[in-house]
């Protein structure tokens, strides 16, 4: 990683290893504003999710990033050299929220004389305590910034600031597929809207979606409706930016939207909301009856419903 060893005009150095989807990954934002509050001008490095580190790195949180999958990754959380002891050495503090069951990164790291590391378990124990949250308590901080200010601190850095005029984003995938609400129930609300609203829909699908692609084909050639198939991560935050709504499952980019401050509507099935809600006051849950862990048990009302809602508009079936 450039500038990994060198301390530079930075008052504190500071190393964070978070594995984790993209998702996973942002919700670990508001612990990177409060390092900043409480030790300002640290130089914060992060090796993780390389698509989520370069969302921080642009809102000026980090310094540097790396790949979780990168060689000098893995020879860092072995301390499995020289050169690999003296990088972490180089750092004042060391986080690592990674699962370490068998205590071998904390004995490798102790054999190697790094002494002032944190090992923390990715997932908070207490489903009742937000993930963004505890992963401020691991790095020994306490919240004192809003959901809001949060997400005001993470689109400072996407400039210059967007319209809300570019329509509905729509995101009917997600990394798992036991998190999709049913293809089906998404076009039953795109035909809505297009009979309905006035708002261009956007359809966005990543790589990980391709058996979603032939429930949406009818809709290829529809004036209304674009699609965005395998886009960089840059170009669907544009998309984003100057979005006046977004509508998704529990997924990376609904954790976009989310810190973007887009007014999003996120459906949930197997995960839990209360510690895994996107970050940000203008985000709505959906999310099944108690009990069930499929979000197949949201109604296409109650999705239609929350999206008017989330364009500042009535609905009435």
């Amino acid at each position: 990683m450039a500038g990994m060893a060198e301390r530079g005009i930075f008052a504190m150095k500071i190393l964070i290893v978070k594995p984790g989807g993209i998702g996973d990954t942002l919700l670990m934002f508001p612990a990177l504003v409060e390092l900043g509050v409480r030790f300002p001008g640290a130089q914060i490095d992060m090796i993780g999710n390389r698509a989520a580190l370069d969302l921080f790195r642009i809102s000026g949180r980090i310094a540097n990033a790396r790949s979780i999958d990168d060689r000098l990754s893995t020879r860092l959380l072995c301390a499995a050299d020289r050169e690999a002891v003296d990088i972490l050495g180089s750092y004042d503090r060391l986080f690592f929220l990674i699962d370490d069951g068998d205590g071998e990164i904390a004995h490798r790291l102790t054999a190697a004389g790094i002494r002032d590391f944190v090992i923390a378990s990715s997932r908070q124990a207490d489903p009742r305590v937000p993930q963004w949250r505890y992963c401020i308590e691991i790095c020994g901080l306490r919240q004192t910034l809003s959901e809001d200010d949060y997400c005001r601190e993470f689109a400072r850095g996407f400039s210059p600031p967007a319209q809300r005029g570019g329509g509905v984003i729509i995101h009917p995938g997600s990394g798992s597929a036991s998190k999709n609400w049913p293809p089906e129930r998404f076009c039953a609300v795109i035909d809505h809207c297009c009979s309905n609203l006035r708002e261009p829909i956007a359809l966005v699908m990543g790589y990980a979606e391709d058996g979603l692609h032939a429930a949406f084909e009818r809709m290829r050639h529809h004036p209304r409706i674009s699609f965005f198939v395998d886009c960089p991560l840059a170009e669907v935050v544009s998309l984003l930016r100057g979005a006046r709504a977004f509508l998704g499952n529990d997924s990376g980019i609904a954790h976009v939207a989310g810190l973007l401050g887009v007014p999003s509507v996120v459906l949930f099935g197997p995960t839990d909301p209360a510690a895994w809600k996107p970050i940000g006051g203008s985000v709505t849950v959906l999310a099944p009856p108690d009990g069930e862990r499929s979000s197949n048990g949201i109604a296409t009302d109650a999705v239609i419903a929350a999206l008017h809602c989330a364009l500042g508009m009535e609905y009435g079936p």
